[in-house]
């Protein structure tokens, strides 16, 4: 039988609502599809399949903890966005994700947005406990760097969670400070407007800007 991309949809739908094993019946409806994504588009870059397999669920896990509650409708945009943030994962780009977690849940704020004045979060036996542990907002923006292009993504990693300082990362790129600092001010700027953009519901157009994007690279 065919696979339903709606059922993805369905089954995270059932998971926030308290339904335990909605979690495990979506993992098994959307990994083989992601792994077979996965494996056409990152071939030369996947481990022993065994390791590909772990990091795809522990991937997945990860992301169902503290993505936004955006209801995304159409399950095939919601199987794409599964399957950018472990092509991410793949990549190497969750490197700095625990620590911008952490930063996210706790205290951090990012440039762009003064609306967003971080709370601590509450437990709540209505839905699984660890989804509140990031407010919604925090979530947002972890969800808008999965749709950064890379440099983007490096470079406020690097500058917000890492740390380094606007020399050390232009060392690293080949830049003076200042064309740093320039570069990471409009990566910012580009980072609120997926933001505002995964807010409104348009998670689809994202991804296929995205996928644009890397055709034409």
């Amino acid at each position: 039988m065919r696979e339903n991309p709606q059922d993805t949809s369905e089954y995270l739908r059932r998971w926030r609502e308290g339904d335990r094993e909605a979690l495990d019946a979506l993992l098994g409806h959307i990994m083989p599809w992601i792994e077979q994504r996965v494996r056409k588009r990152l071939g030369q870059q996947l481990r022993a399949r065994e390791e590909t397999q772990d990091l795809v669920q522990q991937t997945l896990i990860d992301f169902l903890q503290y993505a936004p509650r955006v209801v995304i409708e159409d399950g095939q945009h919601l199987r794409a966005l599964l399957g950018r943030i472990v092509e991410n994962a793949i990549r190497g780009r969750h490197d700095h994700h625990s620590a911008q977690l952490r930063a996210m849940g706790r205290e951090e704020r990012w440039p762009g947005d003064s609306r967003h004045e971080p709370q601590r979060p509450e437990e709540s036996r209505d839905r699984p406990s660890f989804a509140a542990q990031f407010d919604e907002q925090a979530a947002l923006v972890h969800l808008g760097l999965e749709l950064l292009d890379d440099e983007s993504h490096d470079i406020i990693s690097r500058r917000l969670w890492s740390k380094e300082s606007f020399e050390q990362i232009g060392a690293a790129l080949g830049i003076s400070a200042d064309a740093c600092r320039m570069r990471f001010h409009r990566a910012v700027a580009r980072l609120s407007g997926c933001v505002d953009r995964v807010r409104r519901g348009e998670i689809g157009q994202l991804l296929e800007d995205e996928d644009e994007q890397e055709e034409e690279a």
